[in-house]
């Protein structure tokens, strides 16, 4: 119960404190902490006629961004995985790639995708395409990443 209960505050925090920054601003280096669920579908290129897949994993994430990059380190508490995140903004999309990497089995996933900001930027829809590492079998995601930062 004490757990919801910081999440929740630290969700209102986040949305509570987005603000403009001025032009000075834009280009300093900015380090936030927080979490990101991600409700999404995946879909095997090999096996494309088992359908979607949906889940929605929790991460634990410290985006690092300085102007239009930004590097994340991410722990996944649904899978029990660590990995990294990196994405460059456009004016409209974002370019990213990631991996991550399950702690308790040696299952490596690498992937690379595009998002574009939703709900007055405050998430991002995004496609995703990536394997696991020594296995032919692409993997196809699409959903939504809502993060909930504090700075």
């Amino acid at each position: 119960m004490k757990k919801l209960v910081s999440i929740l505050i630290i969700c209102v925090l986040a949305l509570n404190a987005k603000g403009q920054q001025p032009d000075s601003l834009k280009n300093k280096l900015k380090v936030n902490f927080g979490f990101m669920l991600s409700p999404q579908g995946c879909l095997s290129a090999e096996n494309p006629s088992n359908g979607f897949t949906a889940s929605i994993p929790l991460f634990v994430i410290i985006p690092i961004e300085k102007g239009n990059l930004s590097l994340a380190p991410i722990y996944s508490l649904t899978d029990n995985a660590v990995g990294g995140f990196i994405q460059y903004s456009f004016r409209k999309l974002g370019v990213y790639a990631v991996g991550i990497r399950n702690i308790q089995c040696s299952g490596l996933y690498l992937g690379v995708g595009a998002g574009i900001p939703v709900a007055q930027k405050r998430a991002s829809a995004f496609i995703e395409v990536g394997a696991l590492r020594g296995e032919w079998d692409p993997l196809i995601f699409a959903g939504l990443s809502i993060p909930f930062t504090v700075k």
